[in-house]
């Protein structure tokens, strides 16, 4: 039955709301079924190991040490599979937390969000560019993409822990680390690595790794922001 998450309460589904975070167990199914078609035996099963282990952290989520500490051999193909998992067109998992990073199943993604609709029910992430509704504030998010690359242009090669340190009374974790994804991927920063134990293929760093993440200009023109 569409509409409603693990606990027999509402849930913000796919087939109700135009957009949010999906807890809809049936949505979830649904998805899970579809994606898991598409893997290779060997990945399916490494899925299926991540997804139990997220689903009973619960709420609280799992820190991304304790997760590769405890992923033995799947370790190398980990990344990988966290990224199709966000990434697929219903997230099976979230990474989320402010004093630590969480990998959070989407199962219990509704207590990381705020409530922007309830009829239909649609859940967001926080974030200081959207208004009460959920809708992107266009000068809000320039705003935070400019306090960034004002960061970078004038200290090039500052890392990630001081990006989000200089800007802690603006920003959270989460949002720093959204905003700096957007601005790598469209050609405004450029990533680089001290340390190759940080594998480029995460989408989020923990509190160790954003010490050994450096930024600097990208291709594209600052003032293009």
């Amino acid at each position: 039955m569409h509409g409603i998450n693990f606990d027999n309460s509402a849930a913000c589904c796919k087939e109700m709301a135009p957009h949010g975070l999906v807890d809809c167990v049936a949505c979830l199914d649904e998805a899970w079924a579809s994606f898991s078609d598409t893997l290779d035996p060997e990945s399916r099963m490494d899925a299926t190991w991540l997804l139990d282990a997220v689903r009973q952290a619960r709420d609280t989520g799992v820190r991304k040490s304790d997760l590769l500490a405890s992923a033995g051999p799947r370790v190398s193909r980990l990344p990988f599979l966290v990224n199709q998992l966000i990434e697929a067109e219903v997230a099976q998992v979230y990474w989320t937390g402010y004093d630590s990073l969480v990998l959070v199943s989407a199962h219990h993604v509704a207590k990381w969000s705020v409530v922007v609709s309830k009829n239909p029910l649609i859940n967001e992430f926080p974030r200081r560019w959207l208004d009460i509704q959920g809708t992107k504030v266009a000068d809000f998010w320039q705003a935070a993409l400019r306090a960034v690359m004002g960061l970078v242009i004038f200290r090039p090669g500052i890392t990630q822990a001081e990006i989000r340190w200089r800007l802690r009374s603006v920003y959270d974790r989460q949002e720093v680390n959204e905003i700096v994804h957007f601005l790598q991927t469209e050609g405004y920063l450029e990533m680089r690595l001290g340390d190759t134990s940080v594998g480029t293929e995460w989408a989020a760093f923990d509190e160790e790794e954003e010490s050994k993440v450096y930024w600097f200009m990208g291709t594209k023109h600052w003032y293009q922001v």
